[in-house]
């Protein structure tokens, strides 16, 4: 395995991303880099060797420090890695207009899987991983599988949600609100029993969890089921058609509303 932290020494927590990333990075195994996209200079080769540093020596790499634009070499480095570690840094409401967000610009086309750190440490050694399939999608058992692996090497238990845009009527009285959700659930059993069959069928052995069918956007459902796992993970293809240029890509979204570390595979690459 081999990782890479990417580092911006321009935002004031670049210490804690690295920090974060450790626990991450020993998961993953093998060797862990640091790097910094920008002028090699002695002082900024200082700052990532401080950096590089707090990383075990067993797993500890090297400084990477290369010319930008920040986006394109970060994709560049993904087609040689096994794992992409980046800042949650996000972008001014006018920079997302005007130019967009690196980390989105990366998650859309990464070669390799890609973790945010969100969560200030894990309080469990096993720890809880949350997926979202598209049972309608195209590759649902190839992502249950991408994230079952990653699930064994968190040492952790594979849950499932499918949401569907299907959302309920405004129903003021709190008595009658939580009755029509029980038969919006009991009427998507179906869709339930099958993901949970191909999470049965999907997973490595150990970490096959629960399925659970949720109604709304799948960012908006992954966003609310996050606060109660370590890791959520989603793949990066696109929406179809129109509602990509309305909502953008699951990946992009949740990478903002997640209340946990989030995990993009890159799903994209098998069109």
């Amino acid at each position: 395995m081999q990782t890479l932290i990417a580092v911006d020494l321009s935002a004031p927590y670049h210490e804690w991303v690295v920090e974060r990333a450790i626990p991450l990075a020993t998961v993953a195994g093998g060797r862990v880099d640091v790097g910094h996209v920008g002028e090699d200079t002695q002082p900024t080769r200082s700052r990532l060797n401080t950096l590089l540093r707090l990383i075990p020596e067993r797993i500890r790499g090297e400084v990477r420090i290369e010319p930008g634009p920040i986006a394109e070499r970060l994709l560049s480095w993904s087609k040689e890695l096994d794992l992409l570690i980046l800042g949650p840094r996000e972008p001014s409401a006018i920079e997302r207009v005007l130019r967009g967000s690196v980390v989105l610009k990366v998650l859309r086309a990464t070669a390799c899987p890609v973790i945010i750190p969100r969560k200030p440490y894990h309080e469990d050694a096993s720890w809880r991983v949350l997926v979202g399939v598209d049972l309608q999608g195209k590759f649902p058992k190839q992502v249950i599988e991408m994230a079952s692996t990653w699930a064994a090497r968190f040492g952790g238990r594979l849950d499932a949600v499918y949401a569907i845009h299907d959302p309920l009527p405004a129903i003021g009285d709190p008595e009658l609100r939580a009755r029509a959700h029980r038969e919006w659930v009991a009427a998507r059993e179906p869709e339930r029993s099958a993901l949970q069959a191909l999470l049965q069928a999907s997973c490595v052995d150990g970490t096959c969890g629960q399925a659970v069918v949720a109604h709304g956007e799948p960012e908006d459902a992954l966003g609310e089921l996050s606060s109660s796992y370590d890791v959520v993970v989603v793949g990066n293809r696109n929406r179809e058609g129109l509602t990509r240029f309305l909502y953008g890509a699951v990946s992009q979204n949740i990478s903002w509303k997640a209340h946990c570390d989030v995990l993009t595979l890159p799903t994209a690459n098998l069109e």
